[in-house]
């Protein structure tokens, strides 16, 4: 079992490959990876940012960034909230 790290006495290393948990508190972790020059985490394909007053945990991700973004099953596509529906991957359980 990985052990969850908190943000700030403990930032990851630079360009570490993370899980982040974030506030709110009630979403599920969503990937990403660790600009430490800039103290914040890149997401997704256009490497969207996260700043680091966001996030609450973190731990090392070994598994390949899951496809972004998600879109719903229908005949019009409604795509997901990134912060409140991040992606599910198979490693979380």
């Amino acid at each position: 079992m990985t052990t969850w790290h908190d943000i700030v006495p403990a930032p990851p290393p630079d360009a570490q490959p993370l899980w982040l948990r974030r506030a709110p508190e009630d979403t599920i972790p969503i990937p990403g990876e660790w600009d430490e020059a800039n103290a914040r985490a890149l997401c997704g394909p256009d490497g969207w940012t996260i700043p680091w007053y966001f996030i609450t945990h973190w731990k090392p991700r070994t598994t390949p960034t899951p496809p972004w973004p998600t879109v719903l099953a229908s005949t019009s596509p409604k795509w997901q909230d990134l912060f409140t529906t991040p992606p599910v991957h198979a490693s979380l359980n």
